[in-house]
């Protein structure tokens, strides 16, 4: 049995980095530590110990969640987990996520959220896929936008990485209410994101920012980048890679995507897009966009489900019996109640018979209004005791937008 423990000092941090870079198979790098340890509080970051021995470690963030409609509320954001080689398949991952787990309903956080090495890990501990992301290129060399696309009155302007964090604020503030699945930034976490230090949830030194400014002047979308010189016999093949690109408002998005897609010496144009992303209906040749499959972006596992469910907003009345199977957590498990009406809605316990049996983590793929109760079933992932049911919750949950996630944790 795996003894579990928060760390206290940099020390145990120091143990804690180390233990997870060998669990990826790579070398420990302080520069990583000194760059997060202002976001990491160390009651959030666990370590395992068998035998007295370090076997895993796990940790998490306090973030804000935004739910469909705008409210935000309060999830663990779980990172930097790995589990050491020579202490796998012993149960070490199960102690450290239900503890994670333990903690996170401790402090009042309504679910739990992360980003996933491997598709195969965490369904069994009630995850489950509630946004997904677009990965590819564009070919500048057929990028141009149809001419009807929508344009603003504003102005993109190139600010220096160092002092853009005000600015970017702004921006992100006004934008992240309007997409579910965004996750909020502390001033630390606005440090880390335009730092220097080339990790995933951070910034890179050769990261340049754009802010776009509104006709009044105020900031109301950004993009990060970098560029990925490529020189040939024919010139410049330059390479611009997004790291984030945030806007509120549609014609502000498509401005922000013009500035990148004209870039100068610019041959293509990487980066991760939200799966419903206007980008792809806006360009005049379609096919000059080279996307993969979307990919798993992030994963929920609910806690609180009378705040999840009440806390969202929905586009239709409705009611349904849920029966939630979840057989590490009794106070989420169990037949709830979903009604809804006026745009809002409230779940409660029930002894009324379920229209839906599905377990927690399938309802974690749908919380967020970006998964598809219907597919669930076809999959054999989800149970109807009510014909149709599954299309009734279908109707209840979706939303426009789909969820996505621009913070890296």
């Amino acid at each position: 049995m795996a003894r579990i423990d928060a760390t206290r000092d940099e020390a145990d941090l120091v143990r804690y980095f180390t233990a997870n870079a060998a669990a990826f198979g790579v070398p420990f790098r302080p520069g990583e530590l000194t760059a997060k340890r202002p976001v990491v509080d160390p009651s959030r970051y666990l370590m395992a110990a068998v035998d007295g021995e370090t076997a895993g470690v796990a940790g998490s963030f306090g973030f804000g969640l935004t739910l469909p409609g705008g409210a935000e509320v309060p999830v663990a954001g779980v990172s930097d987990v790995g589990v050491l080689p020579t202490h796998r398949r012993r149960g070490v991952l199960g102690a450290l996520m239900d503890r994670l787990v333990d903690d996170a309903a401790a402090r009042g956080e309504q679910a739990l959220v992360l980003g996933a090495s491997e598709a195969v890990i965490y369904g069994r501990f009630g995850f489950g896929v509630a946004a997904h992301a677009l990965w590819g290129g564009v070919d500048t060399g057929r990028a141009a936008l149809r001419p009807d696309a929508p344009a603003s009155a504003g102005r993109v302007r190139l600010v220096d990485r160092h002092d853009a964090a005000p600015a970017l604020a702004v921006a992100y503030g006004a934008a992240a209410p309007t997409r579910p699945g965004s996750l909020s930034r502390t001033a630390a976490w606005w440090d880390l994101v335009l730092g220097s230090a080339g990790i995933f949830v951070g910034g890179h030194e050769d990261h340049l920012v754009v802010v776009h400014e509104g006709a009044d002047g105020a900031p109301d979308g950004y993009a990060i980048y970098r560029m990925e010189e490529h020189w040939g016999s024919a010139g410049p093949a330059h390479r611009l890679h997004v790291w984030e690109l945030v806007a509120a408002e549609t014609a502000v998005e498509l401005d922000l995507w013009r500035f990148l897609l004209g870039h100068d010496l610019v041959a293509e144009v990487h980066g991760m897009l939200p799966p419903d992303g206007v980008l792809l209906d806006a360009l005049a040749d379609t096919r000059a966009a080279q996307l993969l499959a979307p990919r798993d972006q992030l994963w929920l596992r609910p806690l609180d489900l009378p705040g999840l469910l009440g806390g969202r907003s929905y586009a239709v009345d409705g009611s349904l019996v849920l029966d939630v199977v979840d057989p590490r957590r009794p106070e989420v498990a169990g037949a709830w109640d979903l009604t809804v009406g006026d745009g809002g809605g409230s779940a409660a316990r029930t002894d009324r018979p379920a229209d839906v049996r599905l377990p927690v983590a399938e309802l974690g793929s749908l919380l967020l209004g970006g998964g598809s109760a219907g597919r669930l079933r076809r999959a054999g992932r989800l149970e109807e005791a009510t014909p149709g049911a599954a299309d009734t919750l279908d109707r209840l949950l979706r939303w426009d937008p789909l969820p996505f996630c621009t913070t890296r944790f």
